[in-house]
């Protein structure tokens, strides 16, 4: 029995790490690797075990089993090197280069990374040791150092696997260690360990008493809970702070790192330093002032801070577009090349521009690993260093600016106005064959149901004179970028900001209201817009950067940057920077405008209900002009109609639990837990003393004694001097106890059992008499017992 224990216990140590890996190496179909790696362990420890089995010295064991694990590495990775299972002088570069890669992704890879041979190689020989320790060690009855190597490995895979474990890892885990300790235990207990012996040299009954039911139940119990507790006050997004330094200095060793996420409540993530983060040329030198560099999007928004959310990422496509298909832009575009040369950026994301749809580069790690998000973003299994250079070909939107402005082959009323009044040159654009949202645009305009109403209010009064979405979005960024409104300032003492997005907009008396950064602008714009039922999302990154005459970009940390892109019906994804910089390195929207578009919205602010002016489609064939109030209508009807979310629907949608709802049922099972566990340990005993264990009668008295705290059982006394200076009711069960204990028979007779039985019951009647009710009710929650048995008085060394 303690054999299989034990070797379920190796093999459940050395599964969990395995699985935990699943999480952090990419695994499908055609990469098996967690079969090689359970592969070592298994062969380390068939190996170790046939030559212990010849009792060969410890030396010995190692030392064959370093030559084997050596000889498999060789013919896995260099395979084509070898001669049969022997290395020649080709193997050592091949082996070399397989190796430093897989040290590569393990210093600055980030998870899931690519299961490269070198990787898969080291891991398997390290599980072909620990198999190899687990064999000897079980061999010589050490259970718990068997799961020494994979435990450690397992809690260093758990720190660094960003995912939330979950109450079933931990319990996973904790079962381990229990089992674990059961064998020790159960092993100690068959070897006679801790036994007394009488003065004729008689081998007397065990004293010890298996603690791993209590164990297990206790560390599942509380560490879950601990855990999971201690978990939630970790921000979901990492650290507090948008920008933080990496190292000291630049390159591979240091650099500058961005969290991928911005908050309102944000006030210490701007730099001024004129450090360089990255070079670029484009193929598009024209354009290069108005280029923005993106990392990822930011899709959910939580009251508080913008994540990126769960969107797919793979392998991306041979031919075509990278970028989800219904999320692509339909206008006209433009094929951008950008050649980019890393200077001191620490991102697991590169920069690019808008949409990619190819990358070329002589980078190993880059070129095999990188992944495609559903947004475009670009990812791979390491982080960018100093001297990464790669080049990407993007699809760009091609001078868009007359095509939004069109709307069913007329210019919408705003840019009609404008053309009108000579602000506005061009001709509208073709009617446009209809296109359907993307699938997952809930997505896009999902907000919390606390939202602030005031919230609401705002992006309706801001954006009620717009008619297209396009004009809406360029009201937000308008009122956003107005200096009467907002301030941009790079003075705002850190840590001291509004609480909230409803505080920042609406209480002058909140620290720097309407005063801050882009991360500030960026939120409130996204979420007006998905108020007003706009899709809209924050895109993190870089501003254009600095450009010289020969076309060279130098993009500086003073350039990180968050703006906000909305979905227009039948266009895609649309650019707007509500951020009022001074200093003008993040061109807007609305300033490819020659006009503000708050002169031109419909009808003229001052007049609310005036109709339709002339020169719009409609008003000259006779039919009669819309009133606002009927034409707003109209257009909350059209939203309905393409499954948005209109003003009136913001907050409705299906009912969500609060994330601490756990707590409750986590807290009763902590309260229920260990008086549950005493329950069934006093019955277990009971049943024992009934078979003649008078030891177990004995210990569930003392355990009941010292979990009520009113007597304290002394180191060097007898069972019968304890007896009788504290309970004398325990006497008849202290004296046949010692009987057992010290006879060199230890045989028990009914009697004995009987007069321990009624002397037992009539204790617990006596302490139930004597001991307050609070007192055991605290007593029958006290672990102390079920976790330790801490005093063993009667063990004889």
């Amino acid at each position: 029995m303690v054999i299989r224990l034990g070797l379920l216990t190796a093999l459940l140590a050395a599964a969990l790490p395995i699985v935990r890996m699943t999480r952090l190496i990419r695994f499908d179909a055609s990469t098996q690797w967690p079969f090689l790696v359970a592969g070592g362990f298994l062969l380390g420890m068939l190996l170790t075990w046939t030559i212990a089995a010849y009792r060969r010295s410890l030396l010995l064991i190692l030392g064959i089993n370093l030559v084997a694990v050596g000889l498999v590495l060789v013919t896995y990775l260099a395979p084509g090197t070898t001669w049969g299972v022997l290395p020649t002088a080709a193997t050592i570069p091949v082996l070399s280069e397989e190796l430093g890669f897989a040290l590569e992704l393990l210093r600055f890879g980030t998870a899931p990374v690519l299961p490269v041979s070198g990787l898969i190689g080291a891991l398997g020989g390290l599980f072909w040791l620990f198999g190899a320790i687990a064999a000897w060690t079980l061999d010589r009855s050490r259970a718990l150092l068997a799961i020494v190597g994979p435990s450690v490995l397992y809690l260093q895979l758990a720190t660094i696997d960003r995912t939330p474990s979950g109450p079933r890892w931990i319990a996973a885990f904790l079962v381990m260690i229990a089992l674990a300790l059961l064998v020790t235990e159960i092993d100690e207990r068959r070897r006679s360990t801790g036994r007394l012996h009488a003065r004729s040299g008689a081998l007397l009954r065990r004293t010890a008493m298996s603690r791993s039911l209590g164990y297990l139940a206790a560390l599942v119990g509380v560490v879950t809970v601990v855990a999971l507790t201690v978990a939630t006050m970790v921000p979901a997004s990492g650290l507090l702070d948008w920008r933080s330094r990496s190292g000291i200095g630049t390159g591979i060793y240091g650099g500058v790192s961005y969290n991928l996420f911005v908050s309102t409540i944000q006030t210490d993530l701007i730099s001024l330093s004129e450090e360089p983060v990255f070079i670029a040329r484009t193929s598009d030198p024209d354009g290069a002032r108005r280029t923005f560099w993106r990392l990822i999007t930011l899709e959910r928004y939580d009251g508080t801070n913008w994540f990126p959310g769960v969107l797919g990422t793979g392998e991306p496509a041979d031919v075509g577009r990278w970028e989800r298909d219904d999320h692509t832009y339909q206008g006209n575009t433009q094929v951008i090349d950008q050649r980019i040369r890393i200077l001191s950026l620490q991102q697991n994301y590169i920069p690019h521009v808008y949409s990619p749809i190819d990358i070329a580069t002589d980078n190993r790690i880059l070129a095999e690993s990188y992944r495609i998000r559903e947004d475009g973003a670009i990812k791979f299994d390491a982080l960018t260093s100093e001297g990464l250079e790669y080049t990407v070909r993007s699809v760009v939107p091609d001078d868009p600016l007359t095509e939004l402005a069109s709307e069913d082959g007329e210019f919408s009323p705003m840019f009609q106005l404008a053309a009108n009044d000579g602000q506005f040159a061009g001709t509208p654009s073709a009617l446009r064959e209809q296109r359907s949202r993307p699938q997952n645009i809930s997505v896009y305009v999902d907000l919390p149901a606390t939202l602030d109403e005031r919230i609401v209010d705002k992006a309706v009064e801001v954006t009620e004179l717009g008619v297209t979405d396009f004009e809406r979005g360029l009201l937000l960024e308008a009122f956003y970028r107005s200096p009467r409104e907002f301030l941009y300032s790079v003075d705002i003492e850190p840590g001291h900001s509004a609480t909230d997005l409803a505080a920042w907009l609406f209480d002058p008396e909140s620290a720097n209201f309407r005063t801050g950064y882009c991360e500030q602008f960026a939120t409130g714009m996204a979420v007006m817009a998905r108020a007003i039922g706009i899709p809209a999302r924050v895109v993190l990154g870089f501003t254009p950067g600095e450009v010289t005459d020969d076309g060279l970009i130098t993009v500086r940390q003073k350039n990180a940057h968050a703006w906000v892109e909305l979905w227009i019906d039948n266009h895609g994804w649309v650019q707007f920077d509500p951020t009022p910089r001074g200093d003008g390195v993040n061109p807007g929207t609305t300033s490819l405008l020659a006009f503000d578009p708050s002169d031109y919205a419909l009808p003229a602010p001052d007049d609310p209900l005036a109709e339709l002016p002339s020169g719009l489609p409609g008003v000259d064939d006779g039919l009669p002009n819309i009133p606002i109030p009927e034409l707003l209508a109209a257009r909350e009807a059209q939203l309905e109609g393409a499954n948005a979310v209109t003003p009136g629907q913001v907050g409705v949608g299906p009912v969500r639990l609060p994330e601490w709802w756990w707590r409750i049922p986590a807290s009763s099972v902590v309260l229920v837990l260990v008086p549950a566990v005493k329950w069934i340990r006093r019955r277990w005993r009971l049943r024992r003393l009934l078979n003649g264990d008078i030891e177990a009668a004995w210990n569930e008295v003392t355990d009941q004694l010292r979990d009520v705290g009113v007597w304290r059982i002394p180191e060097m006394v007898t069972p019968q001097e304890f007896a009788a200076a504290s309970l004398p009711q325990m006497e008849a069960l202290a004296a046949h106890y010692g009987e057992q204990l010290w006879s060199e028979s230890g045989k028990v007779t009914a009697t004995m059992i009987r007069e321990s039985s009624e002397a037992f019951h009539e204790t617990e009647r006596t302490l139930h008499a004597t001991v307050s009710w609070p007192r055991r009710v605290l007593g029958w929650w006290n672990p102390r017992s079920v976790v330790k048995r801490a005093l063993r008085p009667f063990r004889r060394r």
